[in-house]
């Protein structure tokens, strides 16, 4: 008998079933995608990668430290529970502490809103002194510091009205702005 010898080329259809054939091709993305999990489709069984479980648990840690956290506040469901369900959090701590800046802004910039009031005294020439610190009360507690040497002395101190205290050293006459004067309201 002759051999018979084939003249043309055989085509191999990739294979869709475990008895079928597969290409080159097939096997190069199957292999990669084993070893390099972040190019993994999705395509392929999570069991069967392994450590995949491990990988993710460590990511999943690392974002959310759970480790470090506090027992009371160590799932998102407590994390949002702490925050009141509120999907626009950010957005409402910034305006609130907006309108906290604001509140501190217009105290500092109104004498009558403020929580006491300073001011240096003393010009070479006299040894009395008004003193008008708007809190507008004479429940008032006032402090005189020598700024030189920031120890306190004790001048008489008069409440004049609501937004006036008097300092008087009596004999003794203060230098140019060398004595501070703190009122605070009690």
């Amino acid at each position: 008998m002759a051999e018979q010898k084939f003249h043309s080329q055989v085509a191999i259809q990739p294979g869709t079933s475990s008895n079928h054939a597969v290409t080159k091709q097939q096997l190069d993305t199957a292999a990669a995608n084993a070893s390099n999990l972040d190019n993994a489709t999705g395509s392929l069984n999570p069991s069967l990668i392994s450590g995949l479980q491990a990988v993710i648990d460590g990511r999943i840690d690392t974002v959310l430290d759970i480790d470090n956290a506090p027992e009371l506040l160590n799932t998102l469901s407590e994390i949002a529970a702490a925050i009141n369900d509120d999907e626009e959090f950010a957005t409402t701590i910034t305006a609130l502490i907006a309108a906290l800046e604001s509140r501190v802004e217009d105290l500092e910039e109104s004498p009558s809103g403020a929580v006491n009031y300073k001011t240096t005294i003393g010009d070479n020439t006299v040894s009395s002194f008004a003193v008008t610190h708007s809190l507008a009360t004479t429940d008032v507690v006032v402090s005189v510091v020598e700024v030189s040497t920031g120890q306190t002395v004790f001048p008489v101190v008069s409440r004049t009205d609501n937004n006036t205290v008097t300092v008087d050293f009596g004999s003794f006459v203060p230098t140019v702005s060398s004595h501070r004067v703190l009122v605070q309201p009690v």
